[in-house]
């Protein structure tokens, strides 16, 4: 059995310790993390693939936005709904990444730079599950 764990936050640690007690019986593990902080601060296993949140987010600016590539996701994945439920519902996309200490409700990305963020994240989650 192949496993990807998401991990959110500070889950990174309980998620681990739920991989040490299924490796028994795992083929082969994954994580998906987005918190670089709790990520660095509890990883130790090198053996293991990662698709690190920040990593993605890093490539904004060295990517332009494919609008038949955007068209293809959202007809796969949003074909009864906006893709943009998808990027307003994560409060750190719309409302920037210090969302739990600021009050603004002043977007963090412009709506070219969310298309180019479920763009990158797209790509990169399909091919993370393929690998795995």
């Amino acid at each position: 059995m192949n496993v990807i764990f998401v991990t959110m936050g500070s889950l990174y640690k309980p998620f681990y310790d739920t991989y040490l007690n299924l490796s028994p019986h795992i083929n082969k593990a994954s994580f998906y993390v987005s918190d670089k902080f709790h990520f660095e601060k509890f990883s130790n296993d090198d053996d293991l693939e990662y698709l690190k949140e920040w990593e993605l987010t890093e490539k904004l600016n060295n990517t332009e936005v494919d609008f038949h590539l955007i068209k293809k996701f959202e007809t796969k994945y949003f074909s009864d709904e906006s893709i943009w439920s998808s990027l307003n519902n994560d409060r750190r996309v719309f409302l920037g990444k210090y969302v739990k200490v600021t009050q603004s409700y002043k977007p963090e990305y412009s709506y070219e730079e969310m298309l180019r963020l479920f763009q990158i994240f797209t790509v990169n989650i399909e091919k993370f599950i393929d690998k795995i």
